[in-house]
């Protein structure tokens, strides 16, 4: 059932208004263009997914699929689980949009670029994703699109604000100038930690989408 929930929410999704889906995902090709940073696009895609995790809810309100939900056999579990695996997928596309855009610019630009840095970056973003789904989710399933439409700008505003008194500090200038992290147990611990916090946060929704009032 879970599977079958999540083929029909990645196909609503992406036929439901997909401009506003592929405008955010060619935003991400285009700061790759603008932004000399390597990697940057695959943050970009992250925060960019981050915004996009409200839509399939938008498209449940306005479509009034939420009670469709309700009167069929499919259960609050498939649907939470299989909601977690659409903005995953989407966001895995959103980064992987960077990705591609990043080593497109540096083959233009006759670049190089550590594989190592960018496996960094990529670990970055996908903390981001994770951090960004584990937090608005539940959220979501627990009071619907409209009232929890401001949670979509909380990541944004968290690494705005984070990278603004960061960048006041010294130690964004060290990050920079020193040695880059090992890269394997970080991308471990984040896979790991991510999965966990994942969990923890698909429980929590499954139950307040349970209690939900329709």
């Amino acid at each position: 059932m879970i599977t079958a929930f999540t083929r029909f929410d990645v196909r609503n999704a992406v036929t439901t208004q997909p401009r506003r889906l592929l405008i955010p995902l060619l935003l991400v090709a285009v700061t790759g263009f603008v932004v000399p940073v390597p990697g940057m696009p695959m943050v970009i895609g992250a925060v960019m997914a981050s915004l996009l995790v409200s839509y399939p809810f938008q498209a449940d309100e306005r479509g009034h699929l939420d009670t469709l939900y309700a009167t069929t056999p499919v259960t609050p579990r498939a649907v939470v689980v299989g909601r977690y695996l659409t903005v995953l997928a989407v966001a895995a596309v959103a980064v992987l949009i960077g990705a591609v855009t990043t080593l497109a610019v540096t083959a233009v630009d006759h670049r190089t670029v550590d594989p190592v840095e960018l496996g960094v970056v990529a670990v970055v973003a996908v903390a981001i994703v994770v951090v960004a789904c584990a937090v608005q989710l539940p959220v979501y399933f627990a009071l619907g699109y409209t009232k929890a439409r401001p949670m979509m700008f909380v990541p944004v505003i968290v690494i705005a604000v984070g990278a603004g008194l960061l960048g006041r500090t010294d130690a964004f200038d060290g990050l920079l100038d020193g040695p880059v992290p090992p890269l394997a147990p970080v991308a471990v611990a984040v896979v790991v930690g991510g999965a966990v916090l994942l969990a923890v946060s698909a429980g929590i929704a499954e139950r307040v989408y349970r209690r939900r009032e329709f």
